[in-house]
């Protein structure tokens, strides 16, 4: 009876531990703009997302039509664009100050703009994997095909049948049954909606990834953000409260 007791114990207490364990969890990217329907897919929760939502590794984001959804990665090392009817699942694992970003689209079009030394950086699809070291490049996907087209800097596109580095102007389509296709980049080709989207400079909001010209800072503090500098001279600033894996509380604040 007592060791039928004790194994019962046990397991809830790796049950709670594990739940504790996630909840643990730091924020790895903040939402910094949405329109449209766009959902955020958490374990059970299903709710709408907007400006300010805090998302974690595993979290997946649902867009509806005409949608648009817009994230900045904690580290300042990426920012992505979620457009209409796209599901993306967010991984990423802290390397000292960077993300090890490890993204999965299973539909829609999602464009990236990567900075160079900022952690590893890949996109996989059902069909394919692309990984990129400091590069703006747009992944589409749909039931059969994926298709990579690099606007600056070089994509690494692979699957089992072979690989290809994708320069700007270039596109890569990509299907379950052989090596990745390399041609130019034919615009028709891409959603004008998406094309133009794409084009448009940044919005102070938005920031472009980049530190001191808009791309905003992220830090840490435990006292609200008294270290995080000047509010009004860097623009707008996003307080993040969460707790760290030693149950302390921190302050992430990232300036936009």
């Amino acid at each position: 009876m007592y060791k039928k007791i004790l194994i019962v114990s046990i397991a809830l207490f790796i049950f709670a531990a594990t739940l504790f364990a996630e909840e643990k969890q730091d924020p790895v990217a903040v939402i910094i703009k949405t329109s449209g329907q766009v959902f955020l897919h958490r374990g059970d929760t299903n709710e709408a997302m907007k400006h300010g939502t805090v998302l974690y590794s595993g979290d997946e984001i649902v867009s509806g039509e005409a949608s648009l959804a817009i994230v900045k990665f904690v580290d300042k090392g990426a920012i992505i664009k979620i457009f209409s009817n796209s599901i993306l699942t967010i991984n990423a694992k802290k390397n000292v100050k960077k993300l090890d970003k490890k993204l999965y689209a299973e539909i829609g079009n999602i464009w990236s703009q990567v900075k160079k030394e900022s952690g590893e950086y890949e996109v996989s699809t059902p069909t394919t994997v692309a990984a990129v070291k400091g590069t703006e490049f747009l992944v589409s996907v749909d039931e059969k095909l994926t298709m990579v087209s690099t606007f600056s800097g070089v994509v690494e596109v692979r699957n089992e049948f072979g690989t290809a580095n994708i320069s700007a102007g270039k596109t890569a389509t990509v299907s379950k049954e052989k090596a990745p296709d390399v041609a130019k980049t034919q615009t028709s080709s891409i959603n004008s909606q998406i094309l133009e989207e794409i084009n448009t400079e940044p919005t102070p909001e938005e920031g472009n990834g980049e530190t001191g010209d808009g791309g905003g800072n992220t830090e840490d503090s435990e006292d609200g953000g008294e270290d995080g500098g000047d509010e009004g001279e860097q623009g707008n600033m996003l307080e993040i409260q969460f707790e760290n894996e030693n149950g302390e509380m921190k302050t992430m604040i990232i300036y936009y």
